[in-house]
């Protein structure tokens, strides 16, 4: 079903399942704002629709309200005049005035008051502005850039369209440009302007070559275009014809109004001529800057300490505002305002009468009432005047209560009837009595013909007796108090939330919650914590899950959360009537689980003794935790393997990896498997794939082999030999020699041989360090923070540097 909602809150249900709404004339400012119609139950899936209506406060083409007297300034090329102030609202593209400078004859990007702001300066092509919304100060609305419309405001302009939204009508002998309007081939009979806007026949109200000039006729009637007389030399309100002159002219000498008869209290100089408003330079008496003053102050005259009634009457153009109108009792140097209500104000042209109600008048003796009026925090008092007062009425039913809050009780009681009833008429008003503990705490005066009142300012969850006493005119008017009714006011919120709030992860997919429980001075209820409400959202997440839990527990077991997840926790406690604030958020992760197992694994090449292989982390990465490393596997597909599996380790947490593995002998087959390691263990492996090492380089001569090998076991035979001999002459010298030095000298020797476990032998002379190697290089140790969290970018982390590992350099002789 189709509904209607006015700013996002209001459902207007008169238009249920209409596709249209209407308004009542005259439409109402209270009327404006955004509608939006969409299906019923489906507005959550954004396919309704938004319309935003401004209503101007004045008829189109015035301003000034109230009463709109003054006519707006002319405004071309889809400019809008401002309702209060008279000027023009200019749309793209143009300026002035009245909206007639163009700012660019052949484009857009350009805007602003005087076209100062473009969209683009980089370059300055003509569409830069278009795909843009507009929305200028009310009530110019929104609207595309000169040249384009459309929803997405990109649509070009159709012949013989042009400006802002291409809502403007093209005046051309031909064609005319999308964005300023200008023709390519002259005006159309009866236009004229630099692109043909400006009518041969004024608007009314309007004259002068450009009808930018204005008539101030009476009653809008139209004017000469060439000199501006009014019929019969009739003019608005604030204007007249002076002497010699043919057109109207504005009031001049401190007079204002229709035929400029009515004097401002103000000097000529600050006076508004259509209304009389002032703006300073008041006349002698009045009260700057409005020029203001209190004209009398009139009381109805009763008994002492009786309740009566003054009118404070106040003058001004417009008459001063209520607020700014006050009463008090005035004793000596003192202004007591106890027991006075100001009731109503009423206008009368230009004064405002403004009534005040005191429940109990005092004598002369004790003081006189003086009327106040406050202009600009400043008060300015009247006259000071005094006052002067039969069987009491009586209730004889209790009130009835029909509300109650935390800090107030609605009452409501049979009226007093002068025929039915005990006392005497006429009837002036009812106290309301309050009573707390048996005693009166408050009474509360209401007006003769209301029968029910708001008694505020109440204790919450405190007992309290109402009672209603009838109040007449004459000596001690206030009668007895009536049977009493009964009432206890709701508990306020709890002045505290839950504190102590602990969040632990148990189990996987749970989180247990501990909390103290509130106390009781805590509830502000007598029956104290009812009992907590536990709110739990995923971190970032837009809506929360709620659970109820009794006043008595102190932990609760959160179940069905999501692997591996941030959850926000809040509580509240509740008392019988009201919800505490949300404690402070406590923020947890659940547990890890096993990480699924890595996906798109594939060979990327093959040499003849290796293969690489590559493989990816299924997404969300993360959905079980942080991944520590992975580790391959890989055995002999064909049958003459041994059949047992080799493993390596690539200590990485990227999300897609790569590795090499090494020293494989040529044109073997081999199946290889992934598997993810993070905090909660090992994945499954993934599927296998295959990898082939591919056919070794060009094979050597098995007599070049054996050449290679036998020659330098020779050359190594007659090494040894030749040491040998060599240190068997020396030691027959030593023999012959006497000692030259210590036997047990201490000598030198080479890091290489103090090393007992260096064997020289045993070196891999294709094994060489990597002498570009980075000695900075290092791992970031922090694979379990939350910077691995959500991670959906693989590439975020990619200009880490990883650990370094040994570099195994082939012989250059196969490069």
């Amino acid at each position: 079903m189709i509904t209607w909602m006015k700013d996002g809150s209001e459902v207007l249900t008169s238009f249920v399942g209409q596709t249209q709404i209407s308004f009542l004339k005259p439409i109402q400012t209270s009327e404006q704002g955004i509608y939006e119609i969409y299906y019923e139950n489906e507005r959550s899936q954004n396919r309704g629709g938004l319309y935003r209506l401004i209503i101007r406060e004045c008829p189109a083409g015035k301003w000034g309200p109230t009463e709109c007297y003054g006519i707006c300034d002319k405004c071309y090329n889809g400019g809008v005049c401002d309702d209060k102030s008279g000027l023009c609202i200019c749309p793209n593209n143009f300026k002035g005035p009245n909206c007639l400078e163009i700012c660019r004859n052949d484009g857009g990007n350009r805007f602003g008051l005087n076209c100062e702001f473009q969209c683009s300066y980089k370059d300055d092509a003509i569409t830069r502005c278009q795909g843009y919304l507009f929305c200028l100060p009310d009530p110019y609305g929104c609207s595309c850039d000169v040249g384009a419309h459309g929803l997405a405001c990109n649509t070009l302009c159709t012949v013989g369209t042009y400006g802002p939204g291409c809502s403007q009508p093209c005046h051309c002998g031909s064609s005319c440009n999308i964005y300023s309007g200008i023709c390519t081939g002259g005006c159309q009979t009866g236009w004229s302007g630099d692109n043909c806007q400006i009518p041969d026949e004024c608007e009314d109200a309007y004259f002068g070559s450009q009808c930018t000039d204005k008539c101030h006729c009476l009653n809008d009637e139209p004017c000469d275009k060439q000199t501006g007389e009014c019929p019969e030399q009739k003019c608005a309100v604030g204007y007249k014809v002076r002497s010699g002159q043919v057109n109207c002219q504005e009031c001049e000498g401190g007079t204002f109004g229709r035929g400029c008869l009515q004097q401002c209290h103000c000097s000529s100089e600050a006076c508004e001529t259509e209304r009389g408003l002032c703006n300073g330079q008041c006349l002698d008496g009045w009260i700057e800057p409005y020029c203001q003053r209190i004209s009398r102050l009139v009381p109805v005259r009763v008994n002492p300490y009786q309740p009566s009634s003054f009118t404070c009457y106040v003058e001004g153009i417009p008459p001063p505002d209520s607020s700014s109108v006050d009463l008090s009792r005035r004793t000596g140097n003192t202004d007591d305002k106890t027991g006075i209500t100001k009731r109503s104000s009423t206008v009368s042209g230009s004064e405002r009468a403004v009534v005040f109600d005191v429940n109990s008048v005092f004598p002369q003796e004790y003081g006189g009432y003086q009327c106040f009026l406050y202009v600009e925090n400043i008060s300015y008092p009247s006259t000071l005047i005094t006052n002067a007062t039969y069987v009491l009425p009586v209730i004889e039913q209790a009130p009835v209560i029909v509300s109650t809050t935390s800090a107030t009780v609605g009452l409501r009681w049979n009226a007093w009837s002068g025929e039915d009833d005990i006392g005497d008429p006429p009837l002036v008003g009812y106290d309301v009595f309050v009573e707390e503990d048996g005693e009166v705490a408050t009474d509360q005066r209401v007006d003769q013909l209301t029968t029910s009142a708001i008694v505020n300012n109440l204790t919450p969850d405190t007992g309290y007796m109402f009672r209603v006493a009838a109040v007449r005119k004459g000596t001690g008017g206030t009668g007895p108090l009536s049977p009493g009714n009964s009432s206890i006011t709701l508990c306020r919120k709890p002045s505290a939330s839950p504190t102590g709030l602990l969040v632990a992860a148990i189990n996987p997919k749970e989180l247990e919650a501990t909390w103290e429980h509130l106390p009781s001075e805590s509830a502000d209820c007598r029956s104290g914590v009812t009992h907590y409400t536990i709110y739990y959202a995923a971190t970032g997440s837009t809506s929360s899950n709620t659970i109820f839990v009794s006043h008595d527990t102190r932990s609760y077991l959160i179940r069905g959360l999501e692997t591996y997840l941030d959850y926000t926790i809040q509580m509240t406690a509740s008392n019988k009537d009201d919800e505490s604030d949300r404690s402070s958020e406590t923020v947890r992760k659940t547990l890890e689980e096993v990480a699924p197992a890595p996906i798109n694994v594939a060979n990327l090449q093959s040499t003849a003794s290796s293969f690489t292989v590559t493989w990816s982390t299924p997404l969300p990465s993360n959905i079980n935790g942080n991944i520590n490393k992975y580790i391959i596997r890989y055995k002999r597909a064909d049958p003459t393997g041994d059949g047992d599996y080799k493993m390596e380790e690539v200590p990485t947490g990227e999300f897609e990896g790569e590795h090499t593995v090494m020293d494989l002998p040529s044109e073997i087959n081999y199946t290889v498997q992934v598997r993810t390691v993070n905090g909660a263990g090992s994945s499954n492996w993934s599927e296998p794939v295959y990898a082939k090492t591919t056919l070794s380089g060009t094979r050597i001569p098995v007599g070049a082999v054996i050449g290679g090998v036998i020659v330098p076991l020779v050359i190594i035979a007659i090494l040894i030999f030749a040491v040998v001999m060599f240190r068997r002459i020396k030691q027959r010298r030593l023999k012959d020699e006497p000692a030259a030095s210590l036997p047990n000298a201490e000598r030198e020797t080479s890091p290489k041989y103090e090393n007992p476990v260096f064997d020289d032998s045993q070196q891999d002379p294709n094994i060489y360090e990597d002498p570009n190697a980075d000695d900075h290089t290092y791992q970031d140790l922090n694979t379990d923070t939350p910077n691995y969290q959500n991670r959906i970018d693989p590439n975020t982390y990619q200009d880490l540097k990883k650990p370094t590992s040994n570099i195994t350099y082939r012989d250059v002789t196969e490069i």
